[in-house]
């Protein structure tokens, strides 16, 4: 028993150093969670704008219209032989064609590759020094353009063939193309049986007057002013300001004429300045509030006047859109006084059939 007692105090030693023991062993196997540290959140910095002081562009000045024309860049003169269109053409109109290649040498290889054939020398005009062949029937002329109104030009050659046979002429099946009195002796119904509508008939009664009276002939036509002359047709039922355009050009030879509201004209002119994209930053500029003379279509009346550019949409495909109002007046200013010329080329950029046009007047 002595013994036991001795003994105890070291026994609780042991605990004690056991006890320690474990609790360091505890304290490397289970550390103590530490308390997470946030940290202070930091404002977002938020874009200053840089406010730069900036000065407006100044406008760019208005000019003329011939001044616009001083701008357009030089380009190299034609290099091609041009001597064999004195021969081929017109007289007149192998001057157009060298005056237009002169405005515009870019234009040389349209209007090399294409015939112009309404303006062909025949064996008539050869005969005549080289002068202007006149219009000797313009009656006839102006009777063949209300036939081929709103028709195909198949669909007027057929009307035109039974027109004719209600005149017949001895020794000949076809008949022949009548006189103004001729046509005003003869019925409404009688021409309706040709194939002529009621309005066209009609059109044409009217037309056979005016020469009849004297109100219009072959010599006050072939004499008077491009105005005059407008002025004069479109007076007379059935004659508008295109069909007075398509006379002067096919049947008067008239130099200087352009129809803005001709649709083929049109895209022509989008074409060409489709092409050209500086001439149109040019006309921009122009200022259209200043005076411009002889740029008008021919006719002073109101109703010749009437010519608008067509409001129609471009093609489908997107190759050209409608030019306005500026722009014909631009490029028909740019060619005078051989706007006629420069018309017949742009149907040929546009792939009209000028030959057709000319038929039907």
């Amino acid at each position: 028993m002595r013994m036991n007692i001795f003994l105890r105090p070291r026994i609780q030693r042991s605990i004690m150093v056991a006890t320690t023991r474990t609790r360091s062993k505890r304290s490397l196997v289970e550390p103590e969670t530490e308390v997470p540290v946030v940290a202070p959140s930091t404002p977002k910095r938020q874009k200053t704008k840089l406010e730069i002081p900036t000065t407006p562009l100044a406008p760019v000045p208005k000019i003329s219209l011939d001044e616009s024309i001083k701008l357009i860049p030089k380009l190299d003169p034609v290099t091609k032989d041009c001597s064999h269109w004195d021969e081929k053409y017109e007289s007149e109109f192998s001057k157009g064609l060298r005056y237009i290649l002169d405005i515009d040498p870019s234009l040389e290889d349209i209007v090399h590759s294409s015939e112009f054939t309404s303006f062909v020398r025949d064996a008539a005009a050869l005969q005549e020094s080289r002068t202007n062949r006149k219009c000797n029937n313009c009656f006839e002329h102006l009777t063949r353009g209300i036939i081929g109104q709103q028709v195909s030009g198949a669909a007027a050659e057929s009307i035109l063939k039974k027109f004719k046979k209600l005149f017949p002429v001895e020794g000949s099946e076809d008949g022949k193309f009548p006189t103004p009195q001729e046509i005003l002796d003869t019925s409404t119904e009688d021409l309706r049986s040709a194939g002529l509508s009621g309005r066209k008939a009609e059109y044409i009664t009217c037309l056979s007057t005016a020469f009849k009276e004297g109100t219009l002939s072959d010599e006050w036509l072939n004499t008077a002013s491009d105005d005059d002359v407008v002025d004069a047709l479109v007076a007379i039922k059935g004659i508008g300001p295109w069909s007075a355009d398509m006379f002067l050009l096919f049947a008067l030879k008239r130099m200087d004429v352009f129809s803005v509201g001709d649709l083929g004209i049109q895209r022509g002119v989008s074409v060409y300045l489709k092409e050209r994209p500086h001439l149109v930053d040019i006309i921009k500029r122009v200022d259209w509030t200043l005076p411009i003379d002889g740029v008008h279509s021919p006719g002073k009346s109101k109703k010749a006047g009437a010519r608008k550019v067509a409001k129609t949409k471009p093609d489908t495909k997107g190759k050209w859109k409608v030019p306005n109002a500026d722009e014909m007046t631009w490029v028909a200013h740019r060619f005078s006084p051989y706007r006629s010329v420069m018309m017949l080329i742009l149907w040929k950029i546009s792939d009209v059939n000028t030959a057709i046009l000319d038929k039907k007047k």
